[in-house]
């Protein structure tokens, strides 16, 4: 499970210069007023950890590092995208090329790093670098997809250790920000597509979401398993069941619906290499206890929300990344939703006291881990930079001091203590 560690801002619009923030491995809780950055900073982390940054920060100057724990590896990254000229004497004039590098450290300290600008990467594995020519295209893919690709090229290169070996098959599911409306949803229904490829005879690969929303791709095998070595007999529409779609069933029961079912209907025959027919334009059907039957969009927004965090969570199984996530929820649906998000790291912005109210803390030290706090400083010029921090040491302590008495809310000592 990957959790992200640390995330350092040289340049990105206009957060301060110098950022630098420390993660907690589950709840982070970003707190602050309108305009403060936290969606700005909401954005960056799913960057960091799986959408591209071209995503959301193509035409933005942007300098950041980070780190990250995945299959018990210790990860550091630096990406670079301004016209800065970087270690490269060679150019006279700036170039908005795109600088990524990375470093690898194994459990016994062996650090491997990698380095892409352009179509160049170099891997370097103690004294010795490999250099090779890629696609320079590789930049605009997602991060974490990154990162597997220059993993992809570790085992080629002799004396890598062994605990490194993992990432040269990295499986990434991509995080993206759950919106704090609708929209993250109906994109995902009208975008998703199901690829059934005819020879491929891997468990994993046979039936695969696409590379968007990767991290439904079990749910969906085992929903169509029916049609695993009969690639022939696919149909014009498939239908899943909620009976055959975890999330979708979980989403059922909590919304207080009967079932429900997804179709799918057939797009493409694709011949061109390996034959692949592959399926979309979604539509979700809903059934109460009445027996009355109705498309999706007829629910509610707080239980459409509820439905798009299901989906949002099936297709993210390391990381959620959530605007406003109590939005149109009932107290009831927040519990779940953060029972749904069990062990896996989650950073999540509110403007609403009902999230905090979810959440509890043991120790003064996990409360500095916790909150991300949000504001806009004045320098001398006028400008308004974004700052962002976790609480000090004292102001850990301090509202620990409060909480642990229990008389007020978290919302309530936050305010108190000038913390929000």
């Amino acid at each position: 499970m990957l959790k992200l560690k640390r995330l350092k801002v040289h340049k990105c619009r206009s957060v301060q210069p110098g950022t630098e923030l420390v993660f907690n491995g589950r709840l982070n809780i970003v707190l602050g007023k309108n305009g403060a950055g936290k969606t700005t900073l909401l954005k960056l982390v799913a960057a960091v950890v799986g959408s591209s940054f071209a995503d959301e920060f193509q035409d933005d100057d942007i300098h950041v590092e980070y780190e990250y724990e995945l299959h018990g590896v210790q990860v550091r990254c630096e990406f670079r995208h301004d016209d800065a000229r970087v270690d490269d004497p060679v150019q006279a004039t700036p170039m908005r090329l795109p600088i990524f590098q990375v470093t690898f450290y194994s459990a016994r300290g062996d650090a491997v790093s990698a380095r892409i600008r352009g179509n160049d990467l170099t891997i370097t594995s103690g004294a010795t670098e490999f250099p090779l020519k890629i696609n320079p295209n590789v930049l605009n893919v997602p991060s974490l997809d990154l990162v597997g690709f220059i993993g992809s090229y570790l085992s080629h290169i002799p004396g890598i250790p062994e605990d490194l070996r993992p990432f040269a098959t990295l499986d990434t599911k991509l995080p993206h920000r759950l919106d704090e409306g609708l929209d993250w949803l109906r994109l995902t229904l009208q975008d998703l597509a199901i690829n059934f490829f005819s020879e491929i005879d891997d468990d994993a690969r046979w039936c695969l979401a696409n590379m968007r929303h990767s991290g439904v791709s079990a749910e969906f095998r085992g929903a169509f398993a029916e049609y695993r070595h009969r690639f022939a007999e696919l149909p014009e529409l498939l239908a899943a069941h909620s009976d055959a779609l975890p999330f979708l069933r979980r989403a059922c029961e909590q919304i207080g619906l009967r079932d429900a079912s997804w179709t799918l209907s057939f797009l493409e025959h694709d011949r061109r290499r390996v034959e692949v027919k592959r399926y979309g334009r979604s539509q979700v059907y809903v059934t109460t206890h009445g027996g009355t039957r109705f498309p999706l969009e007829k629910l509610s927004f707080g239980q459409l929300r509820l439905f798009g965090f299901f989906l949002h969570s099936a297709m993210h199984p390391h990381v959620i990344v959530a605007d406003e996530l109590t939005n149109g929820l009932h107290h009831e649906m927040v519990d779940c939703c953060i029972a749904t998000i069990g062990e896996r790291q989650a950073f999540l912005a509110t403007q609403n006291p009902l999230l905090l109210d979810h959440i509890g803390f043991d120790d003064a030290a996990e409360v500095q881990r916790t909150f991300v706090l949000c504001d806009l400083q004045g320098d001398p010029d006028g400008e308004r930079a974004m700052r962002w921090r976790n609480m000090s040491a004292d102001e850990a302590h301090e509202f620990f001091a409060d909480y642990r008495v229990g008389v007020q809310h978290v919302n309530d000592i936050l305010r108190k203590r000038g913390l929000w």
